[in-house]
């Protein structure tokens, strides 16, 4: 592939032909990972040359990684290989970003240190104010990239990214990596809104409990029961998402699907301490089960039956008279 049409296919406007070969490995990735994810096949089902289009962007980028490869000697680039996925590429693209704005937030406040260090006591404040200048600076231009970038992304692409992190928690250490995913998580929540999309995040213990959600849309109160999976409002499109541990699954029926795992030793060790049942607690909500109805055997399902989720009735979408089923998948060892 040219040279020139690699860059043309990655859409790198800040580079041409006589100096993309100073393109850092990472700035390649990025502008990589955004078209392919743009036109990745799965999410453009409807154009028949999305995969042609697709092998087009993997070309053009390794023709340019193998130009920054013969350009470099310090082997600084890594050779890895691509993971053509969605998620994986989607994941990757994420990282990127909260790298990128760590590592940049980083080095703002060690240089802003470093200043200070050399200033008296008496411009101790002033140094502060300043440093709280510039981290407000850092949001502005965090949020304005954001924005410009996100344009290019279809409504699907930024509803999976915003699922992605609405998953992330703040699981993190770091508080800046946090404020990151706070910001990329209230940015895809506004392009989506400003779209008529509205997405909520329940627990499992809001689906169990039957909770109703207050939304706001248009200045108009939108009760939402938190067990349907997408309700329309208007024009509006209300879609539910629950934050589940990796344990735990929700099929299309509202089964709630709940992987244990313990040892055999522990269970006869119950027994024979006169402990009959097993309780399991999923989001302040026990439930139990009782060890003398198990096998002696690895796998096994045990099913409480009409204790879990509401069962949809799309015909009133308020009854949540008929539960549906807790599965619990034992593996034992």
């Amino acid at each position: 592939m040219k040279i020139s049409d690699a860059i043309v296919i990655l859409n790198i406007k800040n580079y041409n032909i006589t100096n993309i070969q100073h393109i850092s490995y990472n700035e390649l990735k990025k502008h990589y990972h955004i078209q392919s994810l743009i036109y990745h096949p799965d999410k453009n089902n409807n154009n028949q040359n999305a995969t042609l289009i697709f092998q087009n962007i993997n070309n053009a980028f390794i023709t340019l990684k193998d130009l920054i490869n013969n350009t470099i000697t310090d082997n600084t680039v890594s050779d890895d290989n691509v993971d053509e996925s969605y998620n994986n590429l989607l994941i990757n693209f994420i990282n990127y970003l909260i790298n990128h704005y760590t590592n940049t937030n980083t080095n703002t406040n060690t240089n802003t240190n470093t200043n200070t260090n050399t200033n008296t006591n008496t411009n101790t404040n002033a140094n502060a104010s300043n440093l709280d200048d510039l981290k407000i600076e850092a949001d502005k231009h965090l949020n304005i990239f954001l924005e410009t970038l996100f344009s290019n992304f279809s409504l699907i692409i930024v509803e999976d990214i915003y699922l992605i992190l609405a998953k992330f928690n703040n699981n993190s250490n770091s508080l800046l990596t946090n404020k990151i995913v706070s910001i990329i998580k209230k940015l895809c929540l506004s392009i989506l809104e400003k779209n008529d999309i509205y997405i909520i995040n329940p627990t499992i213990s809001n689906l169990l409990n039957s909770d109703i959600y207050r939304l706001t849309i248009s200045n108009e109160c939108v009760y939402v029961p938190l067990w349907h999976n997408e309700l329309a409002y208007e024009n509006a499109i209300i879609k539910i998402y629950p934050i589940l541990d990796s344990n735990i699954k929700l099929d299309k029926y509202n089964a709630i699907h709940y992987t244990y795992k313990n040892k055999f030793s522990t269970l006869l060790e119950n027994i024979s301490n006169n402990v009959n049942n097993i309780t399991i607690n999923l989001d302040n909500n026990n439930y139990t089960i009782n060890i003398n109805m198990l096998k002696i055997t690895k796998y096994q399902i045990y099913i409480l039956e009409n204790e879990g989720v509401p069962i949809i009735n799309n015909n009133n979408i308020l009854d949540n008279n008929i539960k549906g089923s807790i599965i619990f998948h034992i593996h034992l060892e």
